[in-house]
């Protein structure tokens, strides 16, 4: 809207200009002032109902986090844990397990982790999930490029714990740091996670932080 009110401005400033021209400048072009009230009469109901906005659509853009993959990733972390404040109990986690084709049934207890390390620091994990029978990893992207081999360290260092391994990116594109692990790996797109918390969160009375992440993602996810 911000954009909106910059264009009527300079509609504005240009009419002016051109009623100072001449007299047959200000009969052929009334048409077009009247068009600028108009303009402006439908933006004051717009502001009178409360749908005209302006500036960021959601926290996480006004504190300029939006891209910020930590974030993101933490705030999945939030979501993915069933007694979290979010309200959504385990749906989030039960509907990306059945999105990979794991048992969408949830085991107790469930533990989720995030910026886990192995191999003495020098590999970490995003996110990992652990809950009995079951460990799920998520190497999450936004628009950072992967670290030498990342892939693979990371399939190597938890490979005792056979978990399932998930690459997250706008796209849903295949990791290239992948190379003997390439089978392990499970492309994922953020599209998709924000479809399953949209499913959750219509299902459940949710935090308002829930809505502002889902936002968040829907938007960097277009």
């Amino acid at each position: 809207m911000d954009e909106a009110e910059g264009q009527l401005a300079q509609m504005s400033e240009e009419w002016n200009a051109v009623l100072a021209s001449s007299a047959d400048d200000q009969a052929v072009l009334t048409d077009w002032e009247q068009s600028i009230d108009s303009m402006r009469r439908e933006a004051a109901a717009l502001r009178d109902q409360g749908r005209w906005r302006g500036g960021h659509r959601t926290l996480m853009h006004a504190l300029g986090i939006q891209h910020r993959e930590v974030y993101l990733t933490a705030g999945l972390a939030w979501l993915l844990d069933p007694d979290g404040w979010h309200g959504l109990d385990s749906k989030v986690l039960s509907g990306l397990f059945v999105q990979l084709g794991l048992p969408h049934a949830i085991d107790y207890p469930v533990r989720v982790a995030v910026e886990e390390t192995r191999s003495r620091g020098e590999t970490r994990a995003d996110l990992v999930v652990r809950m009995p029978g079951t460990t799920l990893l998520i190497e999450a992207k936004v628009y950072a490029d992967e670290q030498p081999g990342q892939c693979d360290r990371l399939a190597d260092a938890w490979a005792t714990e056979k978990p399932t391994f998930v690459f997250l990116t706008l796209d849903g594109r295949s990791p290239h740091t992948a190379i003997t692990s390439a089978t392990l790996w499970h492309r994922m797109a953020w599209p998709q996670v924000a479809a399953i918390i949209s499913d959750a969160a219509r299902a459940s009375d949710c935090a308002p932080g829930v809505r502002d992440l889902l936002a968040t993602i829907e938007i960097f996810g277009k």
